[in-house]
Protein backbone atom coordinates (compact mmCIF):
# COMPACT_ATOMS: atom_id res chain seq x y z
CA UNK A 1 0.00 0.00 0.00
CA UNK A 2 1.32 3.33 -1.06
CA UNK A 3 2.38 5.90 1.69
CA UNK A 4 0.23 8.86 1.72
CA UNK A 5 1.26 12.48 2.00
CA UNK A 6 -2.20 13.40 3.23
CA UNK A 7 -1.52 11.57 6.32
CA UNK A 8 1.01 13.75 7.21
CA UNK A 9 -0.84 16.21 7.99
CA UNK A 10 -4.55 14.81 9.22
CA UNK A 11 -4.04 16.13 12.97
CA UNK A 12 -3.68 19.51 11.49
CA UNK A 13 -6.62 19.20 9.18
CA UNK A 14 -8.77 17.35 12.27
CA UNK A 15 -7.40 20.44 14.58
CA UNK A 16 -9.11 22.77 12.01
CA UNK A 17 -12.04 20.91 11.54
CA UNK A 18 -12.66 20.71 15.22
CA UNK A 19 -12.22 24.77 16.17
CA UNK A 20 -14.36 25.62 12.73
CA UNK A 21 -17.51 23.18 13.74
CA UNK A 22 -17.06 24.33 17.33
CA UNK A 23 -17.96 28.12 16.31
CA UNK A 24 -20.82 26.72 14.39
CA UNK A 25 -21.87 25.39 17.15
CA UNK A 26 -21.17 28.39 19.49
CA UNK A 27 -23.10 30.57 16.79
CA UNK A 28 -26.23 27.83 16.72
CA UNK A 29 -26.63 28.12 20.29
CA UNK A 30 -26.14 31.88 20.68
CA UNK A 31 -29.03 32.51 18.11
CA UNK A 32 -31.13 29.93 20.35
CA UNK A 33 -30.84 26.55 18.27
CA UNK A 34 -29.98 23.16 19.84
CA UNK A 35 -26.52 21.43 18.35
CA UNK A 36 -27.93 17.79 17.90
CA UNK A 37 -24.69 16.52 15.83
CA UNK A 38 -21.08 17.74 16.01
CA UNK A 39 -19.20 15.28 12.96
CA UNK A 40 -16.26 14.92 12.37
CA UNK A 41 -14.32 12.94 9.07
CA UNK A 42 -11.01 11.19 8.94
CA UNK A 43 -10.64 12.92 5.78
CA UNK A 44 -10.47 16.16 7.84
CA UNK A 45 -14.43 17.53 6.67
CA UNK A 46 -17.10 18.14 9.30
CA UNK A 47 -20.61 18.75 10.06
CA UNK A 48 -22.63 20.58 12.77
CA UNK A 49 -26.40 19.45 12.80
CA UNK A 50 -28.76 22.10 14.75
CA UNK A 51 -32.36 22.58 15.12
CA UNK A 52 -32.79 26.54 14.95
CA UNK A 53 -30.59 29.21 14.98
CA UNK A 54 -29.95 31.97 12.55
CA UNK A 55 -28.72 30.21 9.36
CA UNK A 56 -27.24 33.82 8.17
CA UNK A 57 -25.14 33.86 11.15
CA UNK A 58 -24.56 30.28 11.82
CA UNK A 59 -23.17 28.88 8.41
CA UNK A 60 -20.51 31.93 7.65
CA UNK A 61 -19.33 31.25 11.76
CA UNK A 62 -16.65 28.36 10.96
CA UNK A 63 -14.58 30.26 9.07
CA UNK A 64 -15.13 33.82 10.52
CA UNK A 65 -14.37 32.74 14.09
CA UNK A 66 -11.31 29.94 12.95
CA UNK A 67 -9.98 33.19 11.60
CA UNK A 68 -10.63 35.34 15.01
CA UNK A 69 -8.93 32.08 17.05
CA UNK A 70 -5.63 32.22 14.60
CA UNK A 71 -5.53 35.56 15.09
CA UNK A 72 -5.61 35.84 18.84
CA UNK A 73 -3.41 32.78 18.29
CA UNK A 74 -1.20 35.13 17.09
CA UNK A 75 -1.70 38.15 18.99
CA UNK A 76 -0.55 36.11 22.01
CA UNK A 77 2.68 34.92 21.04
CA UNK A 78 4.14 38.74 21.85
CA UNK A 79 3.65 37.11 25.77
CA UNK A 80 5.18 33.58 26.05
CA UNK A 81 3.07 33.33 29.29
CA UNK A 82 -0.67 33.93 27.19
CA UNK A 83 0.54 31.55 24.35
CA UNK A 84 1.09 28.87 26.62
CA UNK A 85 -2.57 29.37 28.35
CA UNK A 86 -4.31 29.98 24.82
CA UNK A 87 -2.74 26.74 23.32
CA UNK A 88 -3.70 24.62 26.32
CA UNK A 89 -7.25 25.93 26.28
CA UNK A 90 -8.08 25.79 22.34
CA UNK A 91 -6.05 21.78 22.84
CA UNK A 92 -8.69 21.12 25.47
CA UNK A 93 -11.61 22.07 23.17
CA UNK A 94 -10.14 19.80 20.48
CA UNK A 95 -10.18 17.12 23.19
CA UNK A 96 -13.63 17.63 24.15
CA UNK A 97 -14.71 18.09 20.43
CA UNK A 98 -12.99 14.17 20.34
CA UNK A 99 -15.73 12.99 23.09
CA UNK A 100 -18.24 12.89 19.93
CA UNK A 101 -16.31 10.63 17.61
CA UNK A 102 -14.64 8.42 20.42
CA UNK A 103 -15.15 4.63 18.94
CA UNK A 104 -14.93 4.87 15.15
CA UNK A 105 -12.14 4.64 13.36
CA UNK A 106 -11.84 8.44 13.70
CA UNK A 107 -11.37 8.54 16.91
CA UNK A 108 -7.66 6.79 16.84
CA UNK A 109 -6.70 9.12 14.28
CA UNK A 110 -8.11 12.11 16.72
CA UNK A 111 -6.68 10.86 19.40
CA UNK A 112 -3.36 11.19 17.38
CA UNK A 113 -3.98 14.74 16.65
CA UNK A 114 -4.82 15.35 20.15
CA UNK A 115 -1.55 13.40 21.24
CA UNK A 116 0.02 15.48 18.82
CA UNK A 117 -1.07 18.48 19.56
CA UNK A 118 0.10 17.81 23.69
CA UNK A 119 3.27 16.87 22.61
CA UNK A 120 3.88 20.52 20.81
CA UNK A 121 2.76 22.49 23.75
CA UNK A 122 4.50 20.04 25.83
CA UNK A 123 7.97 20.50 23.59
CA UNK A 124 7.04 24.54 23.25
CA UNK A 125 6.63 24.93 27.59
CA UNK A 126 10.10 22.80 27.41
CA UNK A 127 12.18 24.94 24.82
CA UNK A 128 10.16 28.70 24.94
CA UNK A 129 8.72 28.08 21.79
CA UNK A 130 5.12 28.81 22.35
CA UNK A 131 4.79 32.24 20.47
CA UNK A 132 5.78 30.53 17.80
CA UNK A 133 4.31 27.81 17.70
CA UNK A 134 1.02 30.31 18.29
CA UNK A 135 1.70 31.84 15.07
CA UNK A 136 1.93 29.24 13.41
CA UNK A 137 -0.82 27.68 14.06
CA UNK A 138 -2.53 31.04 14.20
CA UNK A 139 -1.61 31.53 10.54
CA UNK A 140 -3.13 27.68 9.81
CA UNK A 141 -6.86 28.80 11.25
CA UNK A 142 -6.79 32.26 9.82
CA UNK A 143 -6.32 31.27 6.04
CA UNK A 144 -8.55 28.01 6.57
CA UNK A 145 -11.38 29.89 4.84
CA UNK A 146 -9.52 29.34 1.25
CA UNK A 147 -10.81 25.47 1.92
CA UNK A 148 -14.16 26.96 1.13
CA UNK A 149 -12.80 28.12 -2.94
CA UNK A 150 -11.05 24.95 -3.19
CA UNK A 151 -14.71 22.54 -2.13
CA UNK A 152 -16.80 24.45 -4.66
CA UNK A 153 -13.93 24.14 -7.58
CA UNK A 154 -12.90 20.70 -6.84
CA UNK A 155 -15.84 19.18 -5.26
CA UNK A 156 -19.30 20.57 -4.61
CA UNK A 157 -20.42 23.41 -3.94
CA UNK A 158 -23.27 22.07 -1.85
CA UNK A 159 -20.48 20.71 0.93
CA UNK A 160 -19.17 23.95 1.13
CA UNK A 161 -20.14 27.16 3.78
CA UNK A 162 -20.67 29.24 0.73
CA UNK A 163 -22.62 27.32 -1.10
CA UNK A 164 -24.81 26.12 1.99
CA UNK A 165 -25.21 29.77 2.96
CA UNK A 166 -26.19 30.89 -0.97
CA UNK A 167 -28.95 27.99 -1.07
CA UNK A 168 -30.54 29.12 2.36
CA UNK A 169 -30.90 32.98 0.70
CA UNK A 170 -32.38 31.52 -2.72
CA UNK A 171 -29.34 32.86 -4.25
CA UNK A 172 -27.10 29.56 -5.02
CA UNK A 173 -25.04 31.57 -8.09
CA UNK A 174 -23.52 33.58 -5.41
CA UNK A 175 -21.71 30.61 -3.54
CA UNK A 176 -18.21 31.53 -5.04
CA UNK A 177 -18.58 34.90 -4.51
CA UNK A 178 -19.94 34.55 -0.75
CA UNK A 179 -16.60 32.56 -0.73
CA UNK A 180 -14.19 34.84 -1.99
CA UNK A 181 -15.78 37.33 0.69
CA UNK A 182 -15.10 34.86 3.83
CA UNK A 183 -11.59 34.41 2.60
CA UNK A 184 -10.68 37.79 2.61
CA UNK A 185 -12.22 38.35 5.61
CA UNK A 186 -9.92 36.04 7.06
CA UNK A 187 -6.62 37.49 5.37
CA UNK A 188 -7.90 40.41 6.51
CA UNK A 189 -7.89 39.38 9.91
CA UNK A 190 -4.36 37.28 9.40
CA UNK A 191 -2.88 40.37 7.94
CA UNK A 192 -3.84 42.84 11.11
CA UNK A 193 -3.01 40.62 13.98
CA UNK A 194 0.43 40.04 12.03
CA UNK A 195 0.86 43.52 11.33
CA UNK A 196 0.38 44.61 14.82
CA UNK A 197 2.67 41.63 16.59
CA UNK A 198 5.34 43.53 13.69
CA UNK A 199 4.89 46.67 15.43
CA UNK A 200 5.81 45.60 18.97
CA UNK A 201 9.00 45.98 19.95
Amino acid sequence: MPFNLHLLFTPLRLYTTAIHEAWHAIMALITGGTILEIKLNLDGSGSVTHAGGISILTTPAGYIGTSLTGALLILSSSKEKTAKLLLWSICSIVMLLGLFNLGSIFGIAFISAILLSIGIIYATIKTGFSSHIAIFLGTVLAINSIQDIKIIVFQSTYKSDAGILARSIGLEFLAIPIALIFSGISMYIWWKSIQYIMKKP
